[in-house]
């Protein structure tokens, strides 16, 4: 992608593909949290927490920015809430 011209319909797929692995990353944590099981709120914080997790790894293009900042707001969910 870098020196590439994104063009309108690469950007749509783009934001279709960041959609749907965010979803996927939701569905991945239903079964977090003391609610009872399938716990569909937390399903859609992770999924709206996948959105950003997805833009990071966009902008900075390495998984590693993006396992950051889940790990941080694992520790923040953790110690102070």
């Amino acid at each position: 992608m870098i020196g590439m011209k994104v063009t309108k319909s690469m950007a749509t797929r783009l934001v279709h593909i960041l959609l749907t692995a965010a979803l996927i990353f939701g569905c991945a944590h239903l079964d977090n949290g003391p609610q009872p099981l399938p716990n569909w709120r937390y399903m859609i914080l992770a999924t709206i927490a996948g959105v950003a997790y997805g833009a990071v790894f966009r902008k900075a293009s390495t998984v590693l920015s993006s396992a950051t900042l889940h790990m941080l707001v694992d520790w923040t969910k953790h110690f102070i809430f």
